[in-house]
């Protein structure tokens, strides 16, 4: 898909089964939008607000260990990652 959502206001967006390969959601208000296994193959998640974001629940140790989750604090906080 390789698009760019960076700073995008997706709020409560349905983005399961949506292809995100490629897409930079860097910067994004993602709070309360819906994710399925694809959300794994996005290009960057750097400064993304998760805040009750809805994923299946084995993705998270997966985002966690991501290099640019974890450069972010925003990001990792507003997944729950420790």
């Amino acid at each position: 898909m390789d698009a760019n959502f960076e700073g995008a206001d997706l709020r409560g967006a349905s983005l399961e089964k949506t292809n995100l390969e490629g897409v930079s959601l860097k910067n994004a208000n993602l709070g309360s939008a819906y994710f399925s296994q694809s959300l794994k193959e996005v290009d960057n998640l750097s400064g993304a607000n998760m805040a009750e974001a809805s994923f299946p629940p084995n993705l998270l140790p997966i985002l966690c260990e991501r290099e640019d989750v974890l450069a972010s604090e925003i990001t990792r906080q507003t997944l729950g990652c420790e």
